[in-house]
């Protein structure tokens, strides 16, 4: 056996779990209940608004002494948090009493109560996309062996019209673990399974999980909790003698019949979560193709990075069903004006030339028509989202994600056994344009946190540029990488010069180029850097070995850790993140079309919400501005300001601007304006020299 509270200091202590100082958190209100006591919205340092969540309180009876298989549980829930559709753990605190989960905040609190105040709003392609988030989180849990557990409307969350999952059962074990409560082992009767009520020892497996879901999507298409109209009481044998609640009028028949599989009497009759995602994804393409039958639209929501053609109507999507609904479209109307061409003969003389003309060109528009739906149906072959490029997307952003987290951990938090030199960092500082002066009585030590990691990935950044742009040996396994990325880079644009002096109406040719540099860098994002096969044996990559030792001095400059152990295990991460920077930052963000781009926001812009995260108050934004970018802008035209498509907003740390309000000579002495970084030879690397 193991103490779970053992078990969190130490994982605390070499930092495989982020640990937060209590003082860190500004609470603002109670927004629910957990097993131990109150969730509480809070503002974090240099982050943003976060949950509280106490798991491990001071009248636990729990001695210290829990199941193996809970702290397990705990190992999995950090390996599943980084999910689009999980609710993310963020690290944890404690206060003088308890330990305390650090949450994502979720704007717009449960499924439920986002039901009873948005569902007369809500189209039926709504409530699909939102059965189908709950699916895409619920599939990625059991692809890892995960059982919920405790699926029910209170523990889906929504954020920004998203859903998350929550809890992920942990809550629920704890108190069944550190309390003798028997509600709190019955959980909401109203999701769980007939089997519990008949065998107090029937041990939950994935289908429980389908059962749950099924109730949450008869909840969806409801707008209400279910059995809310039946005495509590009585629920329990409701489910156990096989009552469910009745399907709702105007429910689509696959979406009810699919429901009522999930919550079938019988474990083996339930689909599995991918059969179950399938039938939500196909039923979600159907719903948008026939309420707009002249457009296609793309059914994935914008949680993956999309990739778009060269006609700006047409999103890209997995659906053979398509090209089918466009020919016959365009056979209908190609029919019609066809047989309208005998009528037009018949009248003989009737016709007069401007007639006549009028057919013609008719005929023209409707043959230039057909090419179009044939250039449309071509790319939609040719460029197809197919599971794995969409999960290439989702892949992404989860490692951006963790890249982040990553590098938070590798410059610390900066308390306990660490020093810091205050002249080394005020240089830093200066070296950005930042004005503050830090002093031992006044370190601001999130500020320090974030122009540290500012710094980080600009040093990575510009040596993986210098590097690229040095002359270096051919046919070196060591600068394989550069090589790979010029030759495909040249390729690239010898295609794009092909397709624009080669006659021809094909739509391969056109696609050519893209599909190189999309391919190649799909590989270099995968194995670029990693440890190189020598003599028999794998080795670490030159250029990683040498800027883990420079990256490591540098830091070590500003920050000193006094203890070896915690020092060895920090420094460990600097190989890691080199290569991921380099991976992500040079490769993978080129296997979008068009490729993506990140850009820093700079010091003294204005803050805006929509393109930056931080920590603000919403009323004070006009008296605030960006002081250090500590993590830059991710997405598609970003100088473009009505047209960017953002994919990860900028993380800034913030300070009063020193315009202070004076009644109207305010208004005239700033503008709000956010000042890009253009990318230069130190940001962006093309592959040329």
């Amino acid at each position: 056996m193991t103490s779970v509270k053992k078990w969190i200091e130490e994982k605390i202590k070499n930092e495989y779990i982020r640990y937060f100082e209590y003082d860190e958190f500004s609470p603002i209100n109670e927004i629910g209940r957990g097993s131990f006591g109150k969730v509480i919205k809070a503002n974090l340092a240099n982050t943003g608004l976060v949950a509280l969540k106490i798991i491990i309180s001071k009248n636990s009876d729990e001695h210290d002494e829990v199941n193996d298989e809970f702290i397990k549980e705990l190992k999995l829930l950090r390996e599943v948090d980084y999910h689009p559709k999980i609710n993310r753990c963020l690290g944890i605190t404690k206060d003088s009493e308890n330990y305390i989960l650090v949450l994502e905040y979720a704007n717009e609190g449960s499924l439920r109560k986002f039901l009873e105040k948005n569902f007369t709003s809500l189209k039926w392609n709504d409530k699909i996309q939102m059965a189908l988030d709950i699916t895409n989180g619920l599939k990625f849990l059991h692809s890892k062996g995960i059982i919920h557990r405790d699926l029910h409307s209170k523990n889906i969350l929504v954020n920004d019209r998203k859903l998350l999952i929550a809890d992920l059962g942990l809550s629920k074990k704890l108190a069944e673990i550190t309390t003798n409560s028997v509600g709190n082992r019955q959980g909401m009767i109203e999701y769980i399974e007939p089997q519990c009520f008949k065998n107090i020892r029937y041990k939950k497996d994935k289908k429980s999980d389908i059962y749950s879901l099924g109730v949450l999507l008869w909840e969806i298409s409801s707008g209400r909790p279910p059995f809310s109209d039946c005495p509590r009481d009585l629920i329990k044998d409701h489910i156990k003698d096989g009552n469910r609640e009745e399907p709702i009028e105007g429910t689509p028949t696959e979406y009810r019949k699919l429901y009522q599989e999930c919550w079938d009497g019988k474990p083996e009759s339930r689909p599995d979560i991918e059969k179950v995602n399938e039938i939500l994804s196909q039923l979600l393409i159907n719903t948008e193709v026939s309420s707009q039958p002249n457009t296609i639209r793309n059914s994935y929501d914008n949680d993956d990075l999309t990739i778009s053609s060269n006609y700006p109507s047409l999103n890209l999507i997995n659906n053979q069903n398509l090209s089918t609904v466009l020919d016959k479209e365009f056979a209908e109307k190609e029919n019609t004006s066809r047989a309208q061409i005998p009528c037009l003969q018949n009248e003989k003389q009737v016709l007069t030339d401007n007639l006549t003309e009028q057919l013609e060109l008719e005929l023209k528009q409707n043959f230039i028509k057909e090419e179009t739906f044939q250039g449309q149906s071509a790319l939609i072959t040719n460029y197809r989202m197919d599971d794995d490029n969409k999960n290439r997307s989702i892949q992404l952003k989860r490692d951006i994600e963790e890249l982040q987290n990553k590098l938070k951990c590798y410059v610390t938090t900066l308390k306990g056994d660490f020093e810091i030199d205050f002249k080394e960092v005020n240089n830093l500082m200066g070296k950005y344009n930042i004005k503050t002066k830090i002093t031992p009585k006044q370190p601001n030590k999130p500020l320090i946190r974030g122009v540290l990691q500012h710094h980080i990935i600009k040093t990575i950044t510009k040596d993986i540029r210098k590097y690229f742009k040095e002359n270096l040996n051919e046919h070196s396994i060591i600068h394989l990488e550069k090589e790979i990325a010029t030759t495909a880079k040249d390729l690239e644009n010898k295609l794009a010069y092909f397709f624009k002096t080669r006659n021809g109406d094909d739509t391969i040719t056109q696609s050519a180029s893209i599909k190189v540099r999309q391919d190649v860098n799909i590989a270099l994002g995968n194995r670029g850097f990693s440890d190189v096969l020598s003599n028999g044996n794998y080795t670490s990559h030159v250029y990683i070995i040498m800027k883990t030792t420079e990256l490591n001095r540098e830091m070590n400059k500003y920050r000193i850790i006094k203890d070896v152990n915690k020092k060895n295990n920090v420094e460990k991460l600097a190989p890691y993140l080199i290569r991921e920077f380099i991976r992500i930052f040079q490769f993978r963000l080129k296997v979008q079309e068009p490729s993506a781009q990140m850009r820093w926001i700079k010091t003294e812009s204005s803050i805006d919400p929509s393109i930056m995260e931080g920590n603000w108050d919403e009323d004070d934004l006009d008296n605030l501005e960006v002081e250090i970018c500590s993590f830059p802008m991710i997405g598609c035209d970003l100088d473009d300001v009505y047209n960017r498509k953002i994919y990860t907003r900028a993380q800034v740390f913030t300070k009063r601007n020193k315009f202070i309000t004076k009644g109207i000579d305010y208004l005239t002495s700033k503008k709000a304006k956010v000042y890009l970084e253009l990318e230069s030879d130190h940001d962006s690397y093309n592959g040329e020299d």
